[in-house]
């Protein structure tokens, strides 16, 4: 019997590393990596994405909870691992002890991660969340200067870095409104003493459109996995990284006229093959995809009939010759001349690209195709510094005080750094 499960997915480790590279080469030269393995790393398999991800020189990985990180170092992943959003006062001791840096995201987590940080006896680094507009988490910008000089006069913690998130990317008046906040707050703290060593806003969305906000650290999630497929500005499009791919399990001539599967949603108008997959809405297989989505068989596209349920799937193969049981069938990827993209599972879903690899079930097995990282992949990283008890005391040349004049009588309308106002 095949070790082969019944649905599974190619994780191309070669594509991961080419995205990398094609965001690295329209980044400056101070600017460091994060890759974003949150949620399982979108779908695509955490441990081994954050493998091929650290064999390629990432500076740092980015995840959505202290479970996350554990399972990394657990995994012997010894990267430098951020906790990009809130971290739980339960969760914080194993955070401390597995060598993980979190966000602070609120002003009351101050006192509670440097109580931590005394009990386990070491200096926490920490970085510190600045709500510029999301509204979700992080501190007001009216207080963020007092908060960092706090955090910086801790002596059982560490400054290591500050950041925020742009909520809407492609709203570019209110996202600029958002920078204006955020590098006035950095003026402000340079201004007081203040320098967060490192500075975080870009991530995969803003990384060609606003330039300005690749500061020492970019976040990149969706552009390394590919599922923005399409060309940003100046940089090339990446190639999606996951191939989502099942068999057909049974073939039966159907007469015209036949109700299929669940309701009867479905009625064969012709004489009709159907081929019957086993993958189902348990595996990830969207049900909003009942009666409207493709797949791909021989690569030829085939059409989803009746409801989609939680082992199987129908798909009409009666215009494509001679498919077989056992044949494979491609859900996302390529097959032949023709590729399935999430954007266009997502689009007939009714949903976005990002949900289509994250909602991929457990009896989902993932392999790892195609080549290792390059010499010349590693030589191109741009590490932040592994010992994080000694973060470098760098600031962006635009924000350095020498280039940075208080803008107007307090409580003036904010400015951007070339001075423009920001509306």
């Amino acid at each position: 019997m095949s070790s082969r499960r019944r649905v599974w997915a190619e994780i191309d480790v070669r594509a991961l590393c080419d995205n990398l590279t094609l965001a690295r080469a329209r980044l400056p030269s101070h600017t460091a990596v994060l890759g974003v393995v949150k949620a399982d790393a979108y779908g695509h398999g955490a441990v081994p994405i954050s493998r091929a991800l650290a064999g390629a020189g990432i500076s740092m990985l980015g995840v959505g909870d202290a479970h996350e990180a554990i399972e990394l170092r657990e995994a012997g992943i010894d990267t430098s691992i951020l906790v990009l959003g809130a971290s739980l006062e339960s969760e914080i001791p194993a955070l401390i002890r597995h060598r993980v840096v979190p966000s602070i995201h609120s002003p009351d987590r101050i006192a509670t991660f440097a109580a931590a940080a005394r009990n386990a006896g070491v200096r926490l680094p920490v970085h510190l969340l600045i709500d510029t507009g999301m509204s979700r988490l992080g501190v007001t910008p009216e207080r963020a200067i007092e908060h960092l000089s706090a955090i910086a006069n801790e002596p059982a913690l560490v400054l290591a870095g500050v950041g925020t998130h742009l909520a809407s990317p492609d709203q570019q008046a209110f996202s600029r409104e958002q920078i204006a906040r955020f590098e006035s707050v950095l003026r402000g703290a340079i201004i007081a003493g203040v320098r967060p060593p490192v500075v975080h806003i870009a991530n995969s969305i803003p990384l060609d459109r606003y330039p300005e906000t690749c500061h020492d650290m970019v976040r990149l999630g969706g552009f390394l996995y590919g599922l923005r497929p399409e060309a940003c500005g100046n940089i090339e499009a990446p190639r999606p990284v996951l191939s989502l791919r099942t068999e057909v399990a049974y073939l039966r001539d159907h007469p015209a006229g036949t109700a299929i599967g669940y309701g009867g949603s479905y009625v064969t108008h012709r004489p009709s093959r159907l081929a019957t997959l086993p993958v189902g809405y348990h595996d990830g297989f969207p049900h909003a995809l009942s009666n409207r989505g493709e797949v791909l068989v021989r690569g030829k596209r085939a059409p989803v009939v009746g409801l989609v349920t939680m082992d199987y799937v129908c798909v009409d193969v009666t215009e494509i010759p001679d498919v077989a049981t056992g044949e494979m069938v491609t859900i996302l990827g390529k097959d032949g001349d023709d590729t399935i993209l999430a954007g266009d599972v997502a689009r007939w879903a009714g949903t976005i690209p990002y949900e289509i690899p994250c909602r991929l079930g457990p009896r989902v097995e993932r392999f790892t195709v195609g080549a290792s990282p390059t010499v010349e992949t590693q030589l191109a990283a741009r590490q932040l510094p592994r010992d994080l008890d000694r973060w470098p005391s760098t600031v962006p040349q635009h924000l350095k005080p020498q280039h940075l004049k208080p803008q107007g009588r307090e409580g003036s309308a904010p400015r951007n750094v070339k001075g423009n106002p920001t509306g």
